[in-house]
């Protein structure tokens, strides 16, 4: 018999299956690293299919990055659009260069934290990650980010008293277009291990003021 996600137990309360990433429903992605700037990014996320329980996720975040040349830290708030209530999750990462932060590929690890209390139910998600990216500047100062995150992720989930630990695998891939002027694009797809048919979609809009 297959063995159920603890969070898709608890998430019935939401009448959706696992929400993967950082804010519940959204994917699990990098952060710009090596250039100092604050970035404001309204997201919006949502399953792709049945198995991903088609909720959608509206929210924004703000993130830091090139904090002492090499660290990137956001944190953000959602609210999942679900029946018979809408639920707010909230989330935070911090990540870190491993490279020259000069180069155009950046290999960055970072770790996050998600929460959301559908109900009587408490879920947290720690994802820990390893990122690569690859930026390529246009003439015009545009540029254009593909990026890939594997990760691994522990979700606990508390209820009447008791909780349950589960660890997980997943991945996120994403891609990024800003221009010279601050404004971004981004858009990425998210898959946990535990259940390769449910796909997440998110899609963002951003501004950078360096």
């Amino acid at each position: 018999m297959r063995r159920i996600p603890l969070l898709a137990i608890g998430l019935l309360a939401l009448g959706t299956t696992p929400a993967q990433a950082q804010l519940f429903n959204y994917p699990f992605t990098i952060m710009r690293s090596g250039v100092s700037a604050t970035t404001v990014v309204a997201v919006f996320g949502r399953g792709l299919n049945d198995a991903s329980g088609k909720q959608n996720l509206f929210g924004a975040t703000v993130a830091r990055s090139g904090i002492g040349g090499r660290f990137s830290v956001r944190g953000g708030i959602g609210m999942i659009d679900a029946t018979p209530d809408s639920e707010l999750t909230f989330g935070g990462a911090v990540q870190a260069r491993l490279n020259d932060a000069a180069s155009p590929t950046a290999l960055t690890v970072l770790a996050g934290v998600g929460y959301m209390k559908p109900a009587t139910v408490t879920l947290t998600r720690f994802p820990i990650a390893v990122g690569l990216s690859r930026t390529f500047t246009q003439t015009s100062g545009t540029t254009i980010t593909p990026s890939i995150v594997p990760r691994m992720e522990v979700g606990r989930l508390s209820a009447g008293g008791t909780s349950t630990t589960e660890t997980d695998f997943g991945a996120a891939g994403a891609l990024t277009l800003r221009l010279s002027s601050g404004l971004g694009f981004g858009v990425a797809v998210d898959v946990v291990a535990s259940d390769p048919s449910a796909w997440l979609f998110g899609g963002n809009i951003q501004y950078s003021i360096q």
